[in-house]
């Protein structure tokens, strides 16, 4: 399904997955989802955060 339409839709979409290196924060997955959210005004997400390093 289309994420755009999902969002639409209501559909529930699958945490993103994101990496944190230091204080800063990278996508592993869901680089879509993350644009399609911010382009309709979502403040927040659903997200998996694995730390990396120190």
């Amino acid at each position: 399904m289309n994420i755009d339409r999902a969002h639409h839709e209501g559909v529930p979409l699958p945490a993103v997955e994101l990496y944190k290196l230091g204080d800063i924060y990278f996508v592993k997955d869901g680089h879509h989802r993350i644009s399609v959210a911010r382009f309709q005004g979502q403040r927040e997400i659903d997200a998996d955060c694995d730390r990396v390093g120190g």
